[in-house]
């Protein structure tokens, strides 16, 4: 389990763009100033990768048929840390466990000889869904020990257990010790700016109680918003960031991922 913050950016959909970012980082002497790793995110769901069904954003998710191109390590020396963000957008009367949904979707991210190794396939997956089974948390965790497990705790989540209530801290408890990260996801890629304050408060009392899980947020963060945030980064150590909706040029399709924005931030 790898526990070590980090900094992502999500929505990559060409190979290209992951190498570019680290590279500009790299030109202005960025890359490795702080403690947090640059981590790449590349969407999926089971709809473009189990179902194959027609993708509305494509600038967004890329063809169930990319994927292993994607996760491809083009210098296994200066690998890339590849993340998968599965959204299990399942229907009501599913049969299907969520490991079996996320054994899938990593498979179709995997390279033809279909197994993981230390240059092809994804270094981490992030889990989207609305409080999942802990115990379905905890096999994916087992089963792929060499991957980062992070799960995504967005609005609706959020709204189903508020994070003032209770229940939220016990929801929290029940995948602590299995997974980790938590990403406290304030927009779920849309770009709404999150509440600063709410945000150091809940991640400040998530660390306090886990300190053995990763904690990060995300919401409309990009380099404006990066700079407000600079306080919560400094006063809570070991925080991660993640960055979608505000680091992207709104088109139809899902938005083109910008990559000075993503640079900036």
């Amino acid at each position: 389990m790898n526990h070590l913050p980090y900094a992502s950016v999500t929505g990559i959909t060409e190979r290209g763009q992951s190498e570019a970012i680290r590279n500009r980082l790299r030109a202005r002497g960025l890359e490795g100033v702080s403690d947090r790793r640059l981590v790449f995110g590349i969407l999926g769901s089971r709809k473009t990768l189990l179902d194959r069904k027609l993708n509305k954003y494509p600038h967004r998710y890329p063809r169930a048929e990319q994927m292993s191109h994607l996760f491809t390590q083009s210098n296994p020396m200066d690998p890339l840390d590849l993340w998968l963000h599965y959204c299990d957008d399942t229907k009501e009367g599913d049969t299907t466990t969520l490991f079996q949904r996320v054994s899938e979707a990593i498979e179709v991210c995997l390279p033809e000889e279909g197994h993981l190794s230390g240059v092809s396939g994804p270094t981490g997956i992030q889990i989207n869904a609305v409080w999942p089974d802990p115990v379905e948390m905890a096999k994916i965790a087992a089963e792929f020990p060499e991957m980062d497990i992070c799960l995504q705790v967005g609005p609706r989540a959020m709204e189903q257990k508020p994070p003032n209530m209770p229940a939220f801290y016990e929801a929290i408890d029940s995948y602590a010790w299995k997974i980790d990260h938590v990403l406290l996801d304030f927009s779920a890629d849309d770009g709404k700016a999150l509440d600063l304050s709410v945000a150091q408060e809940l991640a400040y009392a998530l660390r306090s109680e886990y300190p053995c899980l990763g904690v990060g947020i995300a919401g409309g963060l990009c380099a404006e918003r990066i700079y407000e945030a600079a306080h919560l980064l400094c006063s809570i150590p070991r925080i991660s960031t993640d960055m979608e909706g505000a680091v992207r040029i709104p088109t139809d399709g899902g938005g083109i991922l910008d990559i000075d924005r993503a640079v900036d931030g």
